[in-house]
């Protein structure tokens, strides 16, 4: 069964019209240097909130934000315990074999995913919960971090609607 999610994405004024003009994004690719907390493809936050401080971070005065209907047939969801156990299983069998060949391991979640995606099985949809740490937390029992849902889609055909918010 198809899940349905409208995705924001935050990115430049000028990236925003290309999106708009040519109705596709550009994809976000891991890599050493620029690691990619879902993986390889488009990335979305579930709220406009959040993309709209992503957006004002990254570019300050020259941000935009970008919606878009997503319909996936399948989704990795770390929220979901059974994928999140996969995530998990998979995660430590590559340290396990880094480790078995003397190697050194630095994993990120985008390697994982993006090694589920390739090896084991595909999805349309990377979907995680992200924390930041607390830094001044008021006491000990008030400690609810910031978070955000993310979206990575891997499959653009995916991608029903944009408009510019």
């Amino acid at each position: 069964m198809a899940r349905a999610f409208i995705g924001y994405h935050g990115t430049s004024q000028r990236r925003a019209a290309k999106i708009i003009r040519e109705r596709r994004y550009k994809l976000s690719v891991d890599t050493e240097k620029r690691p990619q907390w879902l993986g390889d493809g488009v990335y979305f936050f579930e709220k406009l909130s959040w993309a709209n401080r992503w957006a004002k971070y990254r570019y300050r005065d020259d941000c935009a934000v970008v919606k878009s209907r997503i319909i996936a047939h399948s989704v990795f969801d770390l929220e979901e315990p059974d994928d999140y156990d996969e995530f998990m299983y998979v995660a430590k069998l590559i340290i396990d074999t880094c480790k078995e060949h003397g190697e050194e391991c630095r994993l990120k979640n985008g390697v994982v995913l993006n090694f589920i995606y390739n090896k084991i099985r595909k999805f349309d949809v990377a979907r995680g919960i992200f924390t930041w740490e607390i830094d001044n937390a008021l006491e000990e029992w008030i400690n609810v971090p910031e978070a955000h849902i993310q979206l990575c889609v891997r499959n653009p055909e995916c991608i029903k609607s944009f408009k510019l918010l």
